[in-house]
């Protein structure tokens, strides 16, 4: 706990560095919306997951 203010800045450098990159999973068609919404909860995607128009 004592070093997570460290961890904090550290990470927050590689993100704006762009050494750390975070996956996204794009579903395209709001038609995909009922699917994306059971992948939301099944855990069928990686990353952070998107419907796009």
């Amino acid at each position: 706990m004592a070093r997570f203010p460290e961890a904090v800045a550290d990470i927050t450098n590689w993100m704006s560095e762009g050494r750390l990159t975070l996956p996204e999973h794009v579903e395209h068609g709001i038609e995909r919306f009922p699917d994306a919404l059971i992948m939301l909860f099944t855990g069928g995607h990686m990353g952070k997951l998107l419907v796009a128009p």
